[in-house]
């Protein structure tokens, strides 16, 4: 997990907060950085995911 998003999942706890599984987001700038490894991990917790 990229360092950035680890501290932002660590911080806000919205991994406990959050069922994520089967819910819909959309994530602009998907095709590197941040955008990227949010993608990355949503999609490892289950989530469906539109990208732009």
């Amino acid at each position: 997990m990229p360092r950035a998003f680890a501290v932002l999942a660590e911080h806000a706890n919205w991994s406990k907060k959050m069922e994520i599984r089967e819910k819909v987001f959309a994530i602009t700038g998907a095709a590197q950085g941040l955008g990227q490894a949010m993608a990355m991990e949503l999609a490892a917790a289950g989530a469906q995911l539109a990208l732009v």
